[in-house]
């Protein structure tokens, strides 16, 4: 080792959340997570206003808001084009591994989301979700993934869950099998590249919790039930092999490595859906054709649009009915419409920008505005509470990528909503008794450990502050651009590494 040397271990845990993991601690069953919770500190970590994968993720390796590196979603779609996949490529900004790699540090990245292609870097990279197949060119450097077939043939980028696969168990043996191979491969290359920044994420509690979450969460209504209760202990048997896996790999960090654990998000149960298209359709700003089959596609779906049904139905044909209704729209005559699911916004149907826009640019502010009111005014017909709360996007984000984002975004932190972009001509607000599906939350976690933490209580952090954070904790100046700050139980000589701000008015 040489002298004076910081090496960081930032691990993802995709979609943990405290309130899933307590349950399991508390029954002794995360002994390597409740180790570092003890020795170190422990805190939320706050995830984007709209909590999905590639936006968190994007932000967590740039160190900036959406507006700045212009990722939202997992695709970009116009009505009326084919959906543009999001990648790396798409991402904008410097990496974390890129500012290691500049002053000659070694860099590990493993199966981190939005990072195919991948990218030249001091190190090794191994994509991670979103790349398209195994018989993608997935590894830096290339000839890595020949190596991979040879020595680790079972290794699987990402393991795809879907609500059809709740009904089986042996999800999670495709789970823990792909676990297996995984850790082989990073127990071997850790060793051999003795990386100064080592940034692998776990993707299987994500897909754990999409599939079983409604079994598991505590605040599930499900949670009593005979069937979770019969398999509860089999689901927590999978985190249990995933911590005694990540211990396994822990045993090969430095002790001067300081080593942090978070999550791109949380998970909350699912309370009911706004349906954004009719909620714009009684608005009278989106309209819908006639005939076609699209009238007989919108009662498919509204008969049959529930948890339990799905689950009898494979993934597939539901995602494809639901498309059918989206062919109902008239572009036309339509004003707004809802942005794809992981955006969880509204766009306005913009002439000069959208295929078929409707609305000039003079219309734009007013025609948001008037949505935007009318939001305000939605309510749970349970409680009378707000269903949604509604924004423009320059209020919350910032950069010059706001084209990006969805022109209204909206968010269900409070309700436990989510936004739904089928057209079913009914009531834009359903509801559900809380006990069926598990879905993205804000609040994710943030666990640190090692010579540079002050163990103890630690304030709640964002997604943006943990770039400057890893920066801090390696001695590396973090640089003009990053929207975060050092954050956490860090020590005086992190703290003294300073972030410049930059000004929220420009780009």
């Amino acid at each position: 080792m040489s002298k004076g040397r910081r090496p960081v271990w930032l691990i993802g845990l995709d979609g943990v959340s405290f309130d899933i993991l307590q349950p399991m601690i508390d029954a002794g069953r995360l002994p390597t997570l409740t180790d570092f919770m003890t020795r170190g500190t422990a805190g939320i970590l706050k995830s984007n206003v709209v909590p999905f994968t590639p936006q968190a993720w994007a932000t967590v390796i740039t160190g900036a808001n959406p507006g700045r590196h212009g990722v939202f979603g997992f695709v970009r779609q116009m009505p009326g084009r084919p959906p543009e996949f999001l990648s790396s490529k798409t991402m904008r900004g410097e990496r974390l591994w890129t500012w290691f790699s500049r002053r000659g540090l070694k860099n590990l990245v493993i199966n981190v989301p939005l990072t195919y292609p991948p990218e030249p870097l001091n190190g090794i990279m191994i994509t991670g979700m979103m790349t398209p197949s195994e018989s993608s060119q997935f590894t830096y450097p290339s000839e890595l993934k020949a190596r991979m077939a040879r020595e680790w043939p079972g290794y699987r980028v990402d393991v795809r869950a879907s609500i059809d696969k709740s009904r089986n168990l042996a999800f999670l043996d495709e789970l823990e099998g792909a676990l297996a191979v995984s850790i082989d491969l990073m127990t071997t290359l850790v060793k051999e590249v003795d990386p100064d920044f080592f940034f692998p994420v776990f993707v299987m509690p994500d897909r754990i919790q999409h599939v079983f979450g409604h079994l598991i969460h505590p605040a599930s209504a499900a949670y009593d039930g005979a069937t979770a209760k019969k398999w509860r202990s089999r689901i927590w048997d999978s985190y249990a092999k995933l911590d005694a896996a990540i211990g396994r790999l822990l045993d090969l960090a430095p002790p001067e490595a300081n080593v942090l654990f978070i999550s791109d998000h949380g998970f909350a149960m699912e309370r009911g859906g706004f349906f954004t298209n009719d909620f714009l359709s009684g608005l009278g700003l989106l309209k819908l054709k006639t005939g076609g089959g699209h009238g007989t596609a919108r009662l498919i779906v509204r008969k049959f649009n529930t948890p339990a049904i799905k689950r009898l139905v494979p993934n597939i044909l539901v995602r494809k009915t639901i498309d059918l209704t989206k062919g109902a729209i008239d572009w036309s005559k339509t004003a707004a419409y809802a942005a794809s699911a992981a955006q969880q916004g509204i766009s306005i149907n913009l002439l000069g920008r959208e295929p078929e826009g409707t609305v000039s640019p003079a219309d734009y502010d007013g025609v948001r505005d008037r949505i935007i009111e009318a939001l305000a005014s939605v309510s749970r017909a349970d409680t009378g509470e707000p269903a949604v709360k509604a924004c423009r996007r320059e209020d919350i984000f910032y950069g010059p990528f706001l084209e990006a984002i969805p022109d209204i975004v909206l968010s269900f932190e409070e309700s436990r909503l989510e936004a739904k972009d089928a057209v079913l001509g009914a009531d834009a607000v359903t509801l559900s008794d809380g006990g069926s599906r598990a879905i993205h939350h804000r609040d994710g976690i943030f666990i640190a450990c090692g010579p540079s933490i002050e163990p103890g209580p630690c304030e709640e952090l964002n997604l943006e502050d943990i770039a400057p954070t890893v920066l801090a904790l390696a001695g590396i100046e973090a640089p003009v651009g990053l929207d975060g700050s050092v954050g956490g139980q860090v020590v005086q000589r992190a703290r003294s590494v300073r972030v410049a701000r930059p000004d929220p008015r420009g780009t």
